[in-house]
């Protein structure tokens, strides 16, 4: 599946780049998500077995809002900061987007301290084989994603490929057989 998601991901990618959706340029390739996203949502919905709520819980809706202004602070400005030639003030919007995420985390405690239901369950942190398991992930993803960058630039800019004949060479890498062929 990661497989078959990858080389989707960059068919699609390549194709809404070329079209420019808004005049957003390589954004646009963010949106391969909404659709995917909704359907695992109407999924969820379906197969998902109900569980009964705990008495007196109720979902972290303050915490869902301050993690997204905390990422949404940190990771905007990456999004953007070429386009407003990295004025002063998006180093101010990350700045305050680390102090969202910090008190985020306070909140979080606060919450599990008063017996609540926070949204991470914090002592997930202190487990060192879920640490090392996500560190594990996060390195893999990180590597991985990074290659098929960098090889699809390559292809563009060194070998002069077209966006989309760059997107199709690397989809039957990624997902024949759910192994990689390079």
């Amino acid at each position: 599946m990661l497989g078959l998601a990858g080389a989707a991901g960059f068919l699609l990618g390549g194709l809404l780049v070329t079209l420019d959706l808004a005049g957003l340029g390589w954004r646009a390739v963010f949106f391969v998500n909404v659709p995917f996203g909704l359907i695992i949502i109407v999924a969820a919905l379906r197969v998902m077995p109900r569980v009964p709520r705990r008495a007196g819980t109720r979902l972290d809706i303050a915490g869902a809002i301050v993690l997204f202004a905390g990422l949404l602070c940190l990771i905007g400005p990456l999004l953007f900061g070429h386009d407003a030639h990295w004025a002063s003030w998006l180093w101010l919007v990350m700045a305050a987007g680390v102090v969202i995420i910090v008190a985020f985390v306070k909140m979080e405690r606060a919450i599990a301290a008063r017996a609540g239901m926070p949204l991470i369950d914090l002592t997930l942190l202190a487990d060192t084989g879920f640490m090392r398991g996500l560190g594990a992930a996060f390195f893999f993803f990180f590597a991985n994603l990074s290659f098929y960058l960098v090889m699809t630039m390559y292809m563009q800019k060194a070998l002069k490929m077209r966006l989309r004949m760059s997107s199709v060479v690397v989809a039957p890498v990624i997902s024949s057989s759910g192994r990689r062929a390079l």
